[in-house]
Formats: structure tokens, sequence, C-alpha cells
């Protein structure tokens, strides 16, 4: 058994670990959308053409009010403001910045992590220590520490609704339920005013208030669903105003099959996810699937167990509840709107869940290796946990790419060409589609002395900006074209879109090149050198 002194060790490596992959990445398209609504001035893009990215980046400078941040979100973009609220907070006390805010990150994301082993504790539930390392080192976990953006806070109003509501079920005196009842009600309005998408753990959870309020005629029950709904009731007007207004970004729904398949691979993803751009495809959908197969014993484990009336078992129970009813909710939201909402990000809500059902059957898994070898062994026990953990070690990855088009230090490394080349003499085309945030990522990162340009939404008028970047390109050496994320990449069936801009780099002699750090197709910027300068 550990010592207090080796987890405090171990939580501060975890710790270290998650600092040191936030310092590795560069800027994302979302982040930099965060780092802008908490500035002084909003930034709207303007119509497309010329532009120097430091009259850009001026948006990120100074600190807005409370009141006006607010507003934004209510009023400009499509998120509840509770995480900007404690980045803005953290941004009064420590200054603004990127890593300002991805710390707010890693400090809640490391608070769920101690939460989380703390509730196995006190819900006595055995081998904790296997249980929060699993979750610690959780894809989901990771990745969201390394992000300024608010699943950091959705994972840890997660975990103290679950825990809460654990509590709840097997407290002995009526005030400490009416506390931890109160307590699961901020915990899940918190989680709504986080991300809407929490709703698909909030259904689930409150659902499960109210069958207790029925089944055992626990009325303090229902203080949790009443609490929730009194706090979040001022917002819900902005929220039906804001699902009028989003784009749609999501394709139609393609059926049960490709969304039970996709989904397969989503949910094991959340624990275990290889990273690395050359891993062997093989290795990371095996991966996948020996963790889904844990997951489906850890399940059974869970549901063996249902009547158990302590608290081990009632925190077992909601871990099978929440996600089998939030993702059955989830599919039915996505028949019903007709999208495809096979997104990794939509799932990760569900992650200490998932952490938990993989946990359970890996620890089961060893037992009963144990048990048919003959017994006695303890090292045969922890075995299976043991490999998950190592390999969740092995997958972690701080390089090219964290999760999707998201992560990486691609921006990085054109920071670094444009500066060896010479901002002057350098040209960044901005592909930023119906969004900011490729433009504000680009502005954030590259030197303000560079000159871009900024394409207009419609491919149809970029014939016309190809003749306006001739001009432009026979000054430089070096062109950068940066895609948003619906656009693709350059090696994708959308390149075609490109073609005009193409064309006029050929004519002006340019090659196209390899994009360090690794060329990946493209697939978030391509290079363009003089042909006396290609390689």
């Amino acid at each position: 058994m550990p010592t207090k002194l080796h987890l405090g060790l171990l939580f501060a490596a975890l710790i270290i670990l998650l600092a040191f992959g936030a310092l590795q990445r560069s800027i994302w398209f979302d982040e930099a959308i965060t780092l802008q609504t908490l500035a002084a001035e909003q930034f709207v893009t303007g119509p497309g053409g010329f532009i120097m990215l430091g009259d850009i980046g001026r948006f990120f400078e100074g600190s807005t009010t409370l009141s006006e941040l607010v507003r934004r979100y209510a009023e400009t973009d499509v998120h509840p403001p509770l995480y900007f609220v404690l980045v803005h907070l953290a941004g009064l006390v420590f200054g603004g910045g990127l890593m300002v805010a991805r710390c707010v990150s890693i400090a809640l994301v490391a608070l769920s992590v101690w939460l989380y082993w703390w509730a196995l504790g006190r819900t006595g539930t055995a081998h904790r220590n296997v249980y929060a390392a699993v979750f610690a080192l959780s894809f989901a976990v990771v990745s969201s520490a390394q992000d300024a953006r608010g699943y950091a806070l959705v994972l840890l109003c997660a975990v103290a609704a679950w825990s809460l509501s654990a509590l709840a079920d097997v407290a002995r005196t009526t005030p400490k339920q009416l506390r931890l009842e109160a307590g699961v009600g901020l915990s899940c309005a918190a989680l709504l005013y986080t991300h809407y998408f929490a709703l698909f753990i909030v259904v689930p959870i409150l659902g499960w208030r109210i069958l207790r309020a029925l089944s055992d005629r626990q009325m303090p029950a229902l203080i949790g669903p009443v609490l929730c709904g009194v706090l979040f009731a001022p917002w819900v007007p902005v929220l039906m105003e804001q699902m009028t207004t989003r784009p749609g970004q999501m394709t139609g729904f393609s059926g049960i099959v490709d969304w039970i398949r996709g989904a397969s691979n989503l949910v094991p993803a959340q624990v275990f996810s290889i990273a690395w751009p050359d891993a062997p495809e093989l290795l990371k959908a095996r991966g996948r699937d020996i963790v889904l197969l844990a997951m489906i014993a850890g399940s059974a484990i869970c549901l063996w167990t249902w009547r158990r009336n302590e608290a081990s078992g009632a925190f077992a129970r909601l871990a099978l509840w929440v996600p089998v009813v939030g993702i059955t909710c989830f599919l039915a939201a996505s028949v019903l709107m007709d999208r495809w909402f096979m997104t990794f990000r939509y799932f990760l809500f569900f992650a200490p869940f998932l952490s938990f059902l993989a946990a359970t059957g890996v620890i089961w898994a060893g037992t009963a290796i144990d048990r048919a070898t003959g017994g006695g062994r303890a090292w045969l026990r922890a075995a299976p946990a043991a490999v998950l953990i190592a390999a969740q070690v092995a997958a972690l990855n701080f390089g090219w790419e964290a999760i999707g088009t998201r992560g990486g230090n691609y921006f990085l490394t054109m920071r670094d060409q444009i500066e060896a080349t010479g901002p002057q003499d350098s040209l960044v085309i901005i592909d930023a589609g119906d969004g900011r945030g490729t433009v504000l990522a680009a502005a954030h990162t590259l030197p303000g002395a560079t000159p871009a340009y900024l394409l207009d939404p419609d491919p149809e008028s970029w014939t016309a900006a190809a003749a306006e970047i001739s001009t432009r390109a026979k000054a430089s050496s070096l062109v950068l074209l940066v895609y948003t994320i619906e656009r693709g990449a350059m090696d994708s069936d959308k390149a075609a879109l490109y073609h005009p801009i193409l064309e006029t780099l050929e004519a002006e002699g340019f090659t196209r090149a390899a994009a360090p750090p690794s060329d990946r197709g493209g697939r978030h910027y391509a290079k363009w050198v003089r042909t006396d300068a290609a390689e």
C-alpha cells in the first residue's frame, strides 16, 4: 500500500507530466477564441484580403470586464460561460496568456483526479489507487489538461456529481443527505453552465435522483433536480436562442450501424488512444478493442453487484448507469436532430465513468487469472491493471498532435520557418472557413510583421484572390497555406478548391515542400518555397 508520501510524489509527477504536455503544444483554433474573448476588444472577422498579422494580434491585448465577458458568451458565442469566467479571474491574478489559461485546465484536471481518488475512498471502493491511475492517465484527462477550454471543468463537475449522488444514496442522517443532494444540484448546474453537451450526463444523474425519490420515497432526492433547474433557468433563454443560431457543422445522421461502429471506437478511446502519427493502425485498433472488452467486463461486474446497498455499490451502479443512459440519449438526439455527433470531444463527458468500468474489468481479469492458476500470487492479480496503466503512459504524445486536428506544434513550426526566412519575405494564406479560430491562432503565434491574405469563405472568389496573391508572392520566398478544420487537407478530396491559388504559386516559381515537423499530407498547413530553394 503506497504511503501518503508516495501518493503525494505520484500526484506531483502527474502535474509535472500535464504541465510538460501543455508547454510542448502550440495553440489550436478554439484556444485562440478563448483568449480573444477574454481580451479587451472583441475581434470580428472582416472581409478577405491582405493584412498584417500584428493588426489582428492586438485583439489579444488587455482584459475585458466580467459582465462584458458573460455578455459576449450570451450574445456572440455558443458556449455557456462558467469555465471562461474562471480563466478570466485567474488572468486578473496571474496575468493573461495561453499558459495561464492552460494552467487553469491543469489545476481543474488535477483536482478532478484528487476528487476521484477521495470519492473512491469515501465509498469504500477497493483498489482505489488503480482506479485513480487509470482515470488520471486516460487520454481524455491528459488531453483536457492541455487545452484552454472547458472540458477540464466538465470532468471535475462530473466526478463531483457522481460521488455526491452515490454518497447521498447511502446517507444515514437527514442533514447529511440534504447537503449531499444540494451538492448534486450544484454540480449538475455547473456542468450545464460549462458545456451544453454535459446534458447527457446531467440527465442520467438527475434522473437517478428522481427514480430514488419515486421508488424509495426519498423526497430529499428531488432537491438536486429542483436546485439544478432553478440555477440554470436564467440561462435557458440564451440556450434556446443559441440552438437556433449555431452553424450546422455536423453532417446528417448516417445510420445506426455506422453510429455504433463509431461509438465503439470513441468510447474506449477516452481511456486509451495512441496519438503517435506513425503508430500502426492495427496497434491503435487492437488497443481500443481490448479496453472496450475490459469495459464490457467491468459493466458485467457492476450489474452483478447491482443490489449492493453500501456506498461502493452505489458508486459502481452510477458508473454503469450514466454512460448507458447518457450515450443512449446521445444516439436519440443524433437521430432526432439528424446530426452526426461522432466526435471525440462529445464522448469525453463520460470519461470518469468509462475509466471506472475499464479499471473494474482489468482488476477482475487479474483476479480471474490468479484463481485459474492456483491463486496466492499478488503480482499476477495486478498484472492486467499494470499493463493497462503502462500502455496509457506509453501512448501519451506531446508532439505532433494530441487529438485529431487539434493540438500539435504546427503553428510553432510555422513560426520558426517564418523567422528563419524573415517575416517580410514570407506570406501566410489563411483559409478561415466560416469561423475566426484559424485567423486568431495564426495571429497569436506567428510574427506580427508577417503579411497574410485572408481568403473569403466562398471558394468561388478564390480565382480573383489568386490574382491579388500573385503580386505579393513575387516578393516572397516562403508561402504557407493554413487550413480551417472544415476545409480539410491539401491531399484531401477538397484540395481542388485551392486550384487557382496553386496555379498562381507555380507560375511564380514556387514548389510545394514538406511541411515540418513531419509531412502529414498537408493536414494542417502546406508549404511552398521558390524552386531554387526547394530541397
